[in-house]
């Protein structure tokens, strides 16, 4: 699928037409494997308070400011875009499930500067340097490629952009019993040595590595700054 750049001056307006160059809505809605858990996603029980505490500790480390373009990759139901939307320029959440980004759009009826997108996270709708920072957490186990899909989020970085991903180091089948009666989709692990030299590979810097003990396993958060651009001389 060809890429089009659709980005201009009004970043929410090119936002909502990178929808529209995205993969088919029906072809993604019919492939809709995360559509029964959406409506759990924030239902305020253990396992739910337990995502959006870790999310809401990778999102910590991106230092928002006003200023600030935000993409939120594999956002879910868009907990963490709603609470930047307060604070930056401009929150964009992205999510291949239409059931997702359906539920994260009626959650944030009130938040004019949140963005919710149906898009592929390994082939995103947007040229270079359209963001400043980037997130990603609990999504990359289900990326077909995930070293592919954070060299995507570095592209659509501006120089010295951030971004920080996130996810569990466990298997699916560890958390069968736990992940409301049913083991998330997962395609893999994350193979977090190929992420970092995913990272390296385009010159960006690994800032920071933490990782949480949880009730699922260990979680690892890993946050990185694209390079500035370089002067020829």
């Amino acid at each position: 699928m060809e890429r089009r750049e659709v980005w201009s001056a009004d970043s929410r307006t090119s936002a909502r037409k990178a929808a529209s160059v995205s993969q088919p809505i029906d072809t993604l809605r019919r492939q809709d494997r995360f559509a029964k858990w959406a409506p759990h996603y924030e239902n305020g029980e253990a396992l739910s308070r337990l995502l959006c505490d870790l999310q809401a500790c990778a999102a910590a480390g991106l230092h928002l400011a006003a200023d600030d373009r935000l993409l939120d990759v594999g956002c879910g139901t868009g907990a963490a875009v709603r609470a930047a939307s307060a604070m930056v320029r401009l929150a964009v959440g992205l999510d291949s499930s239409p059931a997702m980004i359906q539920q994260a759009e009626a959650l944030a009826d009130v938040s004019p500067r949140a963005v919710f997108i149906v898009a592929d996270a390994q082939e995103l709708p947007f040229p270079p340097a359209a963001f400043s920072v980037v997130l990603c957490t609990t999504a990359l186990r289900h990326f077909t490629d995930a070293t592919s899909a954070v060299t995507e989020m570095l592209r659509v970085l501006t120089p010295a952009g951030r971004m920080v991903v996130g996810d569990f180091q466990v298997g699916p089948g560890k958390l069968r019993r736990r992940w409301w009666g049913n083991p998330p989709p997962a395609t893999a692990l994350p193979n977090w040595t190929g992420l970092r030299q995913a990272i390296s590979g385009t010159g960006g810097s690994v800032t920071e590595v933490i990782r949480y003990g949880t009730a699922l396993g260990p979680y690892v958060i890993v946050s990185a700054v694209k390079p500035k651009i370089q002067l020829q001389r």
